[in-house]
């Protein structure tokens, strides 16, 4: 399956999936923190998890295999998925927040240097990012009601995410300005190591 396929149904699935929940929430006054409304829009305002996410695509692309276009993405929403609805259960652990700007040194690191390891290794990798992110997520929502709607549109937007990621790095490739990844690359790596250095000072 192509990217030209692939991409536009997740992104879409996300816009279509925020238009339906901007008329509901028209109609009502209010929403919760924990509800399905709340989970979508999260990841949009926290650029951690947006760059993070974006990154994933880009990278999927990157890597030059068409089934990992599909599969990567579909690895981090499911480890993220069992790590959000998991971390109520778990220990607090230590340095989440470090984890998180660790991952994107690195996803930035990995499209820096143009790193293509084997496709179960991506996977593998993919879906480790995807349960430090669900993990903060979690610890940060658990004590919230409502937290299966929650993360119903968390997870959404997630995919969304994702397939904007892969519809922006299909388009460099095609206009032949993939080093251009690389370059983003960098910048989301730079973004990373300066939230270590905030949290460190």
């Amino acid at each position: 399956m192509s990217c030209s396929r692939i991409a536009p149904r997740l992104a879409a699935a996300g816009g279509l999936a925020l238009s339906l929940v901007c008329a509901a929430a028209s109609a009502h006054t209010g929403h919760g923190t924990g509800s399905f409304f709340a989970g979508f829009v999260h990841p949009w305002f926290g650029w951690d998890h947006l760059l993070a996410m974006l990154a994933v695509g880009l990278w999927a692309v990157q890597m030059g295999h068409r089934w990992l276009m599909l599969v990567l993405p579909l690895a981090f929403a499911a480890a993220f998925t069992l790590a959000l609805q998991s971390a109520s259960f778990v220990s607090s652990l230590p340095a989440v927040e470090p984890a998180v700007l660790g991952t994107l040194l690195v996803l930035g690191g990995l499209l820096m240097g143009r790193v293509r390891p084997g496709g179960a290794l991506a996977v593998v990798l993919t879906g480790l990012l995807g349960l430090v992110h669900g993990y903060a997520h979690g610890i940060e929502w658990s004590a919230q009601t409502g937290l299966t709607a929650f993360a119903g549109g968390l997870v959404l937007a997630t995919l969304a995410l994702h397939g904007l990621g892969l519809l922006a790095a299909a388009a460099l490739i095609r206009l032949r300005l993939e080093g251009l990844l690389r370059l983003v690359g960098g910048g989301v790596a730079v973004s990373g190591l300066a939230g270590l250095l905030v949290l460190a000072s």
